[in-house]
């Protein structure tokens, strides 16, 4: 296995939404999502909760089509079990947030840039959390032939290699990808794999393939952390 030289192109900032408890725009190579937080309120009688938080998350896409829809209730659900785990629901019973996310440009890696943003948002918000996550989405090339070992790279879409954001990568290629969140922890690289909180894969995966990518995200997470900090920074130093 081996894993192909690549840089990870990411820009954040936080309070970009005026109306929210806590917002963040993220841009992973040419993939931007906005996400807000909106509450704690009080929640609805329906959906009240005596012992923990309750949390509703939204994400929208760039277009309304039936697949897209369905595409981003998918994402809404990984993001959903992600927060549930991340945050402390039990100092926040009969309360309600929402976390809405708006994919502004949709160029690949999106559910982990959908990741990252609502963790920053998170962080903006205040709302007290167990840990933080980075998340990133990486692609496996199968090799030609079985002298060859596979690659893994991370994800990223260039806008000139498609000719729509939604368009579907090359066919001839045989590319399988996973994307994966990992936690802010000091464990090591030979223990990546305990790092790992969220993961979904596009296609199957070996159990040593998907312990190469958690070592490969292990070694590339730490930028995405200290871009956090960078911001956290940036808010404190404008209060």
């Amino acid at each position: 296995m081996r894993n192909s030289d690549c840089e990870l192109k990411l820009s954040c900032e936080m309070c970009t939404l005026s109306r929210s408890a806590g917002s963040a725009k993220v841009q992973m190579g040419h993939t931007v999502v906005l996400a807000g937080v909106h509450g704690p309120a009080e929640a609805r009688v329906t959906q009240q909760n005596y012992r923990e938080l309750v949390i509703d998350v939204r994400v929208m896409g760039v277009t309304s089509r039936p697949c897209e829809k369905e595409r981003m209730s998918g994402i809404e659900k990984i993001v959903s079990n992600s927060v549930h785990n991340m945050l402390i629901l039990t100092n926040y019973p009969r309360l309600a947030i929402t976390l809405t996310l708006q994919i502004i440009q949709d160029f690949g890696a999106t559910t982990a840039c959908c990741l990252n943003a609502a963790c920053l948002a998170l962080i903006d918000s205040g709302l007290q959390m167990k840990y933080t996550i980075a998340a990133l989405s990486i692609s496996l090339t199968v090799p030609e032939t079985e002298e060859e070992d596979f690659e893994a790279k991370l994800e990223g879409i260039t806008p000139s290699a498609k000719e729509h954001p939604l368009t579907v990568q090359d066919e001839n290629k045989c590319e399988r990808s996973v994307t994966l969140a990992l936690r802010n922890s000091s464990v090591t690289s030979d223990d990546a794999k305990a790092q790992v909180v969220t993961s979904h894969c596009a296609g199957s995966l070996t159990e040593e393939e998907f312990e190469f990518c958690a070592f490969f995200a292990h070694e590339i997470v730490g930028t995405i952390f200290d871009k956090y900090k960078q911001c956290l920074k940036a808010k404190l130093i404008s209060v």
